[in-house]
C-alpha cells in the first residue's frame, strides 16, 4: 500500500479504493441477479437494489481497505519487500483475513445459532485470532518472495488513479445492464398473466373498482367501528359509503382468507390452506372475471406471499408484489443476516451475547430481513406500475401490510426494532399497532386524493377490507392464525361508490366471500357459477333477507396451528368453535353469545342452559365444514385415464415388484397432508365432485415414498415438522375424523416396517 501520492495519505487511498471495490462488487452481483430473474416485481425494484448493493458492498470493502491499510503500515514499519514493491502480498494478506471468519461462520452457523451465548463468543474470538493470524501469515510469506517481472509490471501498472476508473466502469455497465433489465418488464405487464379479453360487458358506463386490503386490520382498530383512533380517511370512505357491522374472515391468517377474497370460496374448496400451497385451477378468480368482462386489472401487494406461484396473479396485467428472496440471498445481506443470528440480536434476543443490549429491542432492517414493506412504497409502485388506464375500466387492487409485525415507530430507522412479544410489553404493542393503523390509513388517504386528482371518486367503485385480525393475548395468544376468535375473524368492510348508499350501517352477517360477488354485481358483470358469496347490495335496501346469515370460519395451516384445527361458526349472534387434535379427536367445543360475551370470555358446552334451539342447528353445519376439510385430503379415488395420461397404465408403465393397489394409494394420500412439503408433488388433484378428491398419482413412486416415510416415522427419525402426533400415529385408534378406518389401517401396518425388520430395505 506504498504507492506515490502527495496528496492523500496511505489510509485514504485505501479507503476510496475500498469503497469503490465494494461498490463494483455490489452492482455486478445485482446485475447478474436481475440478468437471471424473470419476475418483473423484481426487475422494477432494479436501482433500488443496485443502490442497496452498492451501498452495504461498499461500507464492506472500506472495512477490508481500512484493515489493509493497517496492516500495510506495520509492513512498512517491519520493512517488508512487499511494502516497498507495491502492496500486492499485503492486500491479498487482507483478502485471506478477511475471508476466513466468513467461511467458518458459514461452515458453523448451523451449530452456532442454536449454541449459548458463552459458546459464540469463544468461538467468535477464535475465529478473529485465526483471520487476524492467516492474514499475517500469509502477508508475510508472500513478501518474502521476490516478484517476477510480470507481477512487477502489474504493480507497476496497476496505479490507484485507473483501478479507480476501472471501477467505475465496472459500476457504470453494471447500472446501465440493470435499467435496460428494468426497461424491459416496466412497461410490458407481467408475463404471468395472459392478456385478457375483451367484451361489451364493460362499456363506457362500467365503473373503475379500487379494491384495498389492509393485512392484520382488526375491525376494532377503526374509529368508524368505535375504536379511540385517528383514522380519518377511512372513516370519511365510510361516511360516504356503506359500512358492514359482522363480517368474518374464512381464516385467521393471509393465504387462505385473501384466496377466498378472489374465489368466493372457502380454504375447504379453493385448496390454499397452508405453505407452498395454490389455489385450485379450476377456481375463477374476481380478476380473471373482472379481465375477461374488459378491465385492465392490475394490483401492488406489499405481502410477499401472497405472490404469483400461488395463483394470486391470474387475471392481472400487472402484479407487483414485493418478494424479499432476492435481497436475502444478496452477500451483504446473508453476512448481515447471519452476524445477527450469531449475536443473538435477531431471533432470540433473550440469548443476546451483547450484555447491554435490552431483549425487548427486536431488530428489522427494511425489508431484507423482516416482514415489513412501507406503505408509502405500495403507493409509490402504484403511481409507478399499476396506474389507472386511459382506455379502459380498471380494477386496481392495493394489499398494505403496514400493521403486520413488526410494529414500528414512525418514522422508521434503519435498524427497525419492536418490544418483544410478552405480557409485559402489551400496552407498547397495543400502542405501536395502533399507530401502524393510523399510518395505513393515512398512505390509503394519499391513494385516493391522487386518484381524486384525475378521477371523480363518486364514480369509482372503493372496497376497504382486511384478510384478518391480530391477538394480543385475549386468548393467550400473539399475532394471527392460532384460532378462529373475533379478533383474528371480525374484519372490516367498507364499500362506496355508485350504487351505494351514502353513510348506511349495514348489520346482517357478512364474509368476505360475499366481496367479489358484490364488486361484480354492482359493476354490472355476471357472478361465475363457482363463486359461494352472495352479493351484498340486496343489504342496501333490506337487511332482513341476510339477518340469519351464516359465517364460517377455519384455521387448519399446520404451520400456525400444529396442536390441531379449529373451526368456527356465526350467526343470529351465536358463534361455536371446535378445536380437534390432529388425528381428529375432539379437544373441546365452545358455544358465545357474542351479545352478551362479545369478548369471548365466558364460554358455554352444548349441555348449558338457556341455548336456542338454532345452536343444534350450527352445530351441524360446522360438522359439514369438517368433513368437508377431511374429506379433501382422505376420501380418495384413482382416475385411470389421468394415470393413462401421465404414462402410469399399461404393461410397460413400471415395473414394481408389484403395481400397488387402490387402497394403498388411497394410505398414501390419506397421509399427504403430514408428509413434508417436498413429497406432496406426487398427489396432482384432478377434480372434487360428489364428496370424492380424484387424485392422479404415480402409484409406485408414491408407495416406495411412503413406505420410507413409515419407516422413518417408526424409528422416531422423521422430519420434525411431523411432530410427536405422527410419530405415535400408528398406534391411534380409529375414530371420526381421522379418515382412516381398520381395512386401511392394516394396509398401514403392512406397508410399514416391522419392530425387527430392517426399514431400510
Amino acid at each position: 500500500m506504498d504507492l506515490p501520492n502527495k496528496t492523500l495519505p496511505a489510509a485514504l487511498r485505501a479507503l476510496g479504493l475500498g469503497l469503490l471495490a465494494g461498490a463494483a462488487f455490489g452492482t455486478v452481483e445485482v446485475a447478474l441477479r436481475l440478468a437471471g430473474n424473470d419476475d418483473p416485481s423484481v426487475a422494477r425494484r432494479g436501482l433500488a437494489l443496485l443502490r442497496y448493493g452498492a451501498l452495504w458492498n461498499a461500507l464492506l470493502g472500506a472495512s477490508l481497505a481500512v484493515f489493509a491499510a493497517l496492516l500495510g503500515r506495520i509492513a512498512v514499519g517491519n520493512d517488508w519487500r512487499s511494502a516497498r514493491e507495491g502492496g500486492a502480498a499485503v492486500v491479498i494478506g487482507a483478502l485471506a483475513a478477511f475471508v476466513t471468519p466468513i467461511v467458518g461462520l458459514l461452515a458453523l452457523s448451523d451449530r452456532l445459532t442454536r449454541s449459548s451465548a458463552i459458546i459464540r463468543v469463544c468461538v467468535l474470538v477464535i475465529l478473529a485470532l485465526c483471520a487476524i493470524l492467516v492474514g499475517w501469515t500469509v502477508a508475510r510469506r508472500l513478501s518474502a518472495r521476490p516478484a517476477g517481472p510480470a507481477a512487477k509490471w502489474v504493480l507497476a501498472s496497476a496505479h490507484p488513479r485507473w483501478i479507480a476508473v476501472a471501477m467505475t466502469v465496472v459500476i457504470a455497465l453494471s447500472t446501465w445492464l440493470t435499467l435496460r433489465s428494468q426497461s424491459r418488464v416496466v412497461h410490458a405487464g407481467d408475463r404471468s398473466a395472459a392478456p385478457a379479453p375483451v367484451r361489451a360487458a364493460a362499456g363506457a358506463a362500467a365503473p373503475d373498482v379500487l379494491l384495498i386490503l389492509v393485512d392484520t386490520l382488526r375491525a376494532d382498530a377503526l374509529a368508524c367501528y368505535g375504536a379511540e383512533a385517528d383514522t380519518p380517511n377511512i372513516d370519511a370512505l365510510a361516511a360516504r359509503g356503506a359500512l358492514f357491522e359482522d363480517v368474518y374472515a374464512p381464516a385467521s391468517w393471509t393465504l387462505p382468507s385473501v384466496a377466498s377474497l378472489f374465489t368466493s370460496t372457502l380454504p375447504s374448496s379453493h385448496g390454499l390452506s397452508d405453505f407452498g400451497q395454490s389455489i385450485a385451477a379450476d377456481q375463477e378468480t374476481l380478476a380473471e372475471r373482472f379481465g375477461a368482462s374488459g378491465y385492465r386489472c392490475r394490483a401492488v401487494v406489499g405481502n410477499p406471499f401472497v405472490n404469483a406461484p400461488a395463483g394470486f396473479a391470474r387475471g392481472f396485467e400487472v402484479f407487483d408484489v414485493y418478494s424479499q428472496e432476492v435481497e436475502r440471498t444478496l452477500f451483504a445481506a446473508r453476512l448481515f443476516e447471519l452476524s445477527l443470528e450469531l449475536s443473538g440480536l435477531w431471533r432470540d434476543p433473550k440469548r443476546s451475547i451483547v450484555p447491554w443490549f435490552e431483549p425487548q429491542a427486536f431488530p428489522f432492517v427494511g425489508s431484507r430481513l423482516s416482514f415489513y414493506v412501507e406503505d408509502r412504497d405500495i403507493n409509490r409502485r402504484m403511481r409507478d406500475y399499476a396506474w389507472l388506464p386511459s382506455d379502459r375500466p380498471a380494477f386496481l387492487y392495493a394489499h398494505y401490510v403496514g400493521p403486520h409485525t413488526p410494529y414500528l415507530e414512525h418514522p422508521t430507522r434503519l435498524l427497525k426494532s419492536q418490544p418483544s412479544l410478552e405480557e409485559a410489553h402489551l400496552t407498547e404493542l397495543r400502542a405501536r399497532y395502533a399507530s401502524e393503523v393510523e399510518q395505513t390509513d393515512a398512505a390509503i388517504g394519499d391513494l385516493l386524493a391522487r386518484i381524486g386528482a384525475e378521477r371523480d371518486l363518486d364514480d369509482m367503485l372503493v372496497v376497504v377490507t382486511s384478510d384478518h385480525g391480530e391477538e394480543f393475548l385475549e386468548h393467550g395468544q400473539f399475532e394471527h392464525g392460532h384460532g378462529v376468535y373475533q379478533e383474528v375473524v371480525h374484519v372490516p368492510l367498507i364499500v362506496a361508490g355508485p350504487g351505494v348508499p351514502r353513510g348506511a350501517r349495514v348489520e346482517g352477517i357478512a364474509q368476505l366471500l360475499d366481496v367479489a360477488p358484490t364488486l361484480l354485481d354492482l359493476a354490472g358483470i355476471e357472478t361465475p357459477e363457482t363463486f359461494a358469496g352472495r352479493s351484498l347490495a340486496p343489504l342496501f335496501a333490506d337487511s332482513t333477507e341476510f339477518a340469519a346469515g351464516v359465517a364460517l370460519c377455519e384455521a387448519t395451516a399446520r404451520t400456525l396451528t400444529p396442536d390441531g384445527p379449529s373451526f368456527g361458526i356465526v350467526s343470529r349472534g351465536w358463534k361455536v368453535i371446535r378445536q380437534r387434535a390432529r388425528d381428529g379427536e375432539l379437544r373441546h367445543e365452545e358455544i358465545y353469545d357474542l351479545e352478551h360475551d362479545p369478548g369471548e370470555e365466558h364460554p358455554l358446552t352444548a349441555s348449558s342452559d338457556g341455548l336456542p334451539p338454532e345452536i343444534e342447528e350450527l352445530r351441524a353445519q360446522l360438522g359439514a365444514l369438517e368433513q368437508s376439510v377431511r374429506i379433501r385430503s382422505t376420501s380418495v379415488v384413482v382416475d385411470g385415464e389421468a394415470l393413462d395420461a401421465m404414462g402410469y397404465s399399461g404393461e410397460d408403465a413400471f415395473e414394481p415388484e408389484r403395481v400397488p393397489t387402490a387402497e394403498e394409494v388411497r394410505v398414501f394420500a390419506a397421509w399427504t397432508e403430514a408428509l413434508p412439503q417436498d413429497y406432496r408433488p406426487l398427489v396432482v388433484p384432478v377434480r372434487f365432485e360428489n364428496g370424492k378428491l380424484t387424485v392422479a398419482i404415480d402409484p409406485k413412486a408414491g408407495v416406495e415414498m411412503f413406505r420410507e416415510f413409515s419407516g422413518e416415522v417408526h424409528r422416531k427419525r422423521a422430519n420434525e415438522q411431523l411432530g410427536e402426533e405422527t410419530i405415535r400415529s400408528l398406534d391411534f385408534e380409529p375414530s371420526e375424523g381421522t379418515g382412516i378406518d381398520d381395512s386401511v389401517r392394516e394396509q398401514l401396518r403392512s406397508i410399514a416396517p416391522s419392530d425387527e425388520g430392517d426399514s431400510s430395505e
